[in-house]
């Protein structure tokens, strides 16, 4: 279990490092806080499924975003998944977090406490109502990707700050700082589209999400999702954001790979694969692969013979 650090009523920094280990592996923990915020990078190096606690008996706001790998969150009822490349934000009044990873992975994480968000946003504006109903004590705020983004430069400052300590400390507000100010400018944009869609428009975006599925070899254009759906090419590509976090394009590569992952695992060849997500190219398909799970299409199959050679030995 993973106690989360008090804040600091002081300026300075506060820094540790430490490592959890697991029967199936271990966890570097880099943790930094100050006046109320904490700063932490997580390294996982498991090999097998291991699941961590962590606690925090007061409000906080949580921000994750995955560098590497991938992670599953079990909290309140709900399961987040965050993969390489994705981020959420939420608050909670009691957080109670089981994290379970399964291999590789990093993920930074910035724990703001409740006296550093009403400094910003102002008494008024918190969620107090929810703080006496421990059945309601977890709000997601935002989610999506993070990668080839304004947020991906704040990331990579916070992960790459050198300076000394007294400036360290100003530079690592101010990241973070503009990262949930970019992120509540997010969710405000969010809120305000919603409303310009009804439920037929909810529909024929659902829609729009199954015929994408049903299409990964030969995939439909913007245009002919328009016209098969019904609508116009601002509700569809505006829509398709809002209601499910990713654009059309980046949910049919996120769903090639996804399906391209399980054919490998079920020891369909590389060739037959490639050509069943939608891939002329089988290079481009093994570049595309390569660069989303880390690994070669080709290394799927040989851990697949590999467990099946030792399991006929057993």
């Amino acid at each position: 279990m993973l106690e989360c650090p008090p804040a600091s009523d002081i300026g300075r920094l506060i820094e540790q490092n430490s490592t959890l280990q697991l029967p199936n592996g271990d966890i570097t923990i880099q943790s930094t806080w100050f006046g109320g915020a904490c700063i932490i990078v997580s390294q996982w190096d498991i090999k097998k499924p291991s699941p961590i606690t962590i606690k925090c008996d007061c409000f906080c706001w949580m921000m994750n975003f995955m560098m590497d790998g991938e992670l599953a969150l079990g909290l309140s009822k709900k399961e987040l998944a965050l993969k390489a490349g994705r981020y959420h934000t939420f608050y909670s009044t009691l957080l109670n977090v089981d994290i379970s990873g399964k291999c590789k992975s990093q993920m930074l994480s910035i724990c703001l406490k409740k006296d550093f968000i009403e400094k910003l946003l102002g008494h008024h504006l918190l969620p107090l109502q929810l703080e006496s109903d421990i059945e309601k004590h977890f709000t997601l705020i935002t989610k999506g990707t993070y990668h080839n983004s304004t947020l991906m430069l704040l990331v990579n400052g916070l992960l790459n700050a050198d300076q000394p300590p007294y400036i360290r400390r100003i530079f690592l507000e101010a990241k973070i700082l503009e990262l949930l100010s970019l992120q509540l400018q997010q969710l405000e944009n969010s809120n305000n589209t919603i409303a310009i869609f009804n439920a037929d428009d909810k529909a024929r975006l659902q829609e729009a999400k199954m015929l994408i599925a049903q299409n990964l070899r030969s995939p439909c254009s913007l245009i002919e999702l328009s016209r098969k759906t019904g609508l116009n090419d601002f509700k569809l590509k505006k829509g398709f954001k809002t209601l499910f976090g990713n654009t059309v394009f980046g949910y049919l590569a996120e769903l090639r790979m996804n399906t391209a992952y399980k054919l490998l695992q079920d020891g369909e060849r590389v060739g037959v694969v490639a050509e069943t997500v939608g891939y002329k190219n089988a290079h481009h398909f093994t570049a595309a692969f390569k660069k989303r799970f880390n690994v070669l299409p080709s290394q799927v199959i040989r851990v697949l013979f590999v467990l099946m050679n030792l399991a006929c030995c057993v």
